[in-house]
Parts: structure tokens; C-alpha cells; sequence
């Protein structure tokens, strides 16, 4: 894996914005588990999974943070000291709706809501 590339941490929207306050984070788990944001890999995000965070792995690997590519090709990181890597290292996030990808927020700065509202979709946890 370059030092150039991204890796892709998929979720679901409704934690938005916990992780936008706090960073993804390991949680009970040893690791942050990411893809390489690369089309037509092996891993690809669970069906689910309406929210992807793009991190730059150059600014990951800058500020100290390990990563890890396991046997079957998933990225994994231990995050910093505390288990998370801090939205500061993230690239762009994109929102799924209606199928496709819509950037929400790059380089620090949320895009332009205005542009997000004819996207608006209800995503509600599922059991």
C-alpha cells in the first residue's frame, strides 16, 4: 500500500455526527477496520453502510498512527492513544442516497448544504 492512498471507513449515517465530535474509534475492538478506497476490491462496505469516511493514510501515518493490512485485505489501525483517529486526518465523506455517493464534507469543511438538502433520506438504525 502506497503512502499516497486513502483508506475507507464505512458506517451508518445516524452516527454522523458522534463521529464527526469524536473521531472514528476502535470501541470495544482492538481496531479501527478500513478498505483500501480502491473500486473493484474484495472488501467492499456492508450493503448497509450509508456514510464513508475517506482518510488521507499519509497524514495517518504522519501523526504516528499505525495501519495494518490483514491476511484477507482488510486495513486495520489501532488509532492513536486514546483508540480513534481524529476527523484532522480525514480526506472527504461521502453519504449514500438513492444508490449513489454525495460529498457532505472535504478538507475540513462541509459542503454546501444547500446542495445536500435534495438529498435529504431518513437513516435510522436497523435491528
Amino acid at each position: 500500500m502506497g503512502y499516497d492512498t486513502y483508506v475507507l471507513h464505512p458506517s451508518a449515517f445516524y452516527l454522523a455526527d458522534l463521529v464527526g465530535e469524536t473521531g472514528l474509534s476502535k470501541m470495544d475492538r482492538q481496531h479501527i477496520h478500513l478498505a483500501p478506497a480502491v473500486e473493484n476490491h474484495r472488501i467492499t462496505p456492508r450493503p448497509s453502510s450509508r456514510l464513508y469516511i475517506y482518510l488521507d493514510l499519509s497524514k495517518v501515518l504522519a501523526a504516528g498512527i499505525k495501519v495494518y493490512t490483514s491476511a484477507n485485505g482488510v486495513v486495520l489501525s489501532p488509532g492513536d492513544e486514546k483508540g480513534r483517529i481524529q476527523k484532522e486526518l480525514w480526506s472527504k465523506v461521502e453519504r449514500k442516497v438513492r444508490g449513489e455517493r454525495v460529498l457532505i464534507w472535504q478538507d475540513g469543511k462541509d459542503v454546501d448544504p444547500a446542495a445536500e438538502q435534495d438529498h435529504q433520506v431518513v437513516d435510522t438504525p436497523t435491528k
